[in-house]
């Protein structure tokens, strides 16, 4: 039994390695890096996704008689319901009144839903491929700016003018060097859903020549 579960951790290393090294990274972010609203550098910007893209990649990576098997899959959604029902929903609710704590914690629920969206994907019967298209083409979307122009939509009130200049979209600030305005945050989240879109579609699978057949077939695998 025991050598079986060491083979089962071999075979499926990258998954296993891509998992730890997320969790460390969302502990460094969650409990050493400040806590702040603003993102004060395009460093800083990309170094909170890394986690997001490890756990992309251990769910794509994952062998399929694995995900096959009913009691992991009982254990992987049990376990990410439980982390949303007794970590998040409690963290929401106590920072309520507080809008700087609750946005960060809603700025980690996001990335979080995106993978429990992904990781139902994979265990519906998605290959890796598939898995990891859609992970960045959801990544993609989170990062558009799309939430910051829905908010004067969904929460129309006849007495706000909509502001020329955005100065509190910082995590796209970051990438294009100021703050931009209201013109270049809709240009900016059409082009990141002509990304995503591109993501999905695009037959990158015609790259697999430029890589060993065995790095390829760790994403392509059924």
């Amino acid at each position: 039994m025991k050598k079986m579960l060491l083979d089962k951790v071999r075979e499926n290393s990258v998954a296993v390695v891509s998992f730890v090294i997320a969790v460390i990274l969302a502990g460094i972010i969650l409990f050493v890096l400040p806590q702040e609203r603003e993102v004060r550098s395009l460093g800083i910007f990309l170094f909170k996704l890394l986690p997001f893209l490890f756990a992309s990649l251990a769910i794509a990576s994952v062998k399929r008689d694995v995900l096959q098997n009913k009691y992991f899959q009982y254990l992987l959604i049990i376990g990410s319901y439980l982390l949303f029902f007794t970590y998040l929903i409690p963290k929401i609710i106590f920072h309520r009144g507080a809008f700087e704590e609750l946005y960060n914690i809603l700025l980690i629920t996001a990335p979080y839903i995106i993978l429990c969206f992904v990781l139902a994907y994979r265990l519906g019967g998605a290959n890796g491929n598939q898995t990891f298209r859609l992970s960045i083409a959801l990544l993609l979307i989170m990062v558009s700016g799309i939430e910051d122009l829905a908010y004067f939509t969904v929460n129309y009130d006849p007495t706000w003018v909509f502001p020329e200049r955005w100065e509190w979209v910082t995590h796209i600030a970051v990438r294009i060097g100021r703050a931009p305005t209201r013109n270049e945050i809709i240009v900016f989240a059409i082009v990141h859903f002509i990304l995503a879109f591109g993501v999905l579609v695009l037959p990158f699978e015609k790259l697999k020549r430029y890589f060993r057949p065995a790095q390829w077939q760790l994403l392509a695998q059924d």
